[in-house]
């Protein structure tokens, strides 16, 4: 009576061993199991939103095809709105400009607003600083010496633990920027993966621009600069997930197979960009 209870499990344990061994024949096999619901698998990336199904057609003018899932509304706790409202508030001390909303649509107005007037790697770094003060001057050291092994400006780590537990920690804190997320394993089957399952940040931007330099390049930067842990923010931008591999390097955003070129068809910065000049932040 218990084998259909079993059964998933047992299907999960099987399919990460094979993760883990043979990643192209994970992906044949998922391909394989028409109609396995994405919760089932151990890893999401590279694997079609309907199981065999050929990639989205180009959007007109080479641009990226806009996800076709139905938006998520998202719930904020009392710690979620503790968090946006710190981080909101960092953001615009730093960029000497503040929106009148509160809340997310507040932030993402911030955040097309600076990129109009600033430089990729000026976002990163603004968004690094941002992250800085929200982790408080106690953070950082606590995990270099606890997570990545650093003692005294020397590294003997990341200890084998760490990327583990920051895959299960995190939700907590992020929660407020992209939404629920999901413990899982990273595309080469081992532990330190993390799925976001729709991410808010660019659901609500729609903007890959927004999303690869606030959020994917300076969360990459920040892990490795100054918490001593790799970290690989791979978005799909056909469902809006969002793989976070801890202890995984990042590929250089040109090499990044998860980045394709243009902007996201229905990014409602493309216009501003353009009249700005400033496409390139956007592609």
């Amino acid at each position: 009576g218990d084998v259909p209870d079993r059964w998933p499990r047992t299907r999960l344990r099987a399919l990460e061993r094979l993760l883990a061994v043979d990643r192209p024949a994970y992906l044949s096999t998922v391909a394989a199991l028409d109609g396995l619901p994405r919760h089932a698998l151990p890893n999401r990336q590279d694997v079609p939103l309907q199981a065999g199904a050929a990639p989205p057609s180009t959007a007109p003018g080479d641009l990226i095809p806009d996800c076709t899932l139905q938006n998520v509304t998202y719930t904020d706790s009392p710690l979620d709105r503790v968090l946006m409202h710190l981080f909101k508030s960092f953001v615009e001390e730093d960029i000497g400009w503040k929106a009148p909303d509160p809340g997310i649509t507040g932030l993402l107005a911030d955040a097309r607003h600076y990129m109009l007037v600033a430089t990729e790697e000026q976002q990163q770094a603004m968004v690094v600083r941002v992250l800085r003060r929200l982790f408080t001057p106690v953070g950082p050291p606590f995990y270099k010496v606890f997570m990545s092994g650093i003692f005294d400006g020397r590294q003997v780590g990341p200890w084998p633990w760490a990327p583990a537990l920051t895959a299960f920690v995190t939700p907590t804190f992020f929660n407020f920027l992209v939404g629920p997320s999901t413990v899982n394993r990273r595309k080469d089957g081992q532990l330190g993966g993390l799925v976001v399952e729709k991410c808010r940040f660019l659901q609500e931007s729609g903007c890959k621009g927004i999303c690869v330099h606030q959020c994917k390049r300076p969360a990459e930067r920040f892990f490795a600069e100054d918490l001593g842990l790799p970290l690989t923010v791979s978005p799909n931008f056909e469902t809006q997930e969002c793989q976070w591999s801890f202890g995984e390097v990042p590929l250089p955003l040109a090499e990044d197979p998860s980045l394709p070129a243009g902007c996201l068809n229905g990014c409602p910065s493309r216009k501003a960009l353009v009249e700005a000049k400033a496409c390139n932040s956007c592609s």
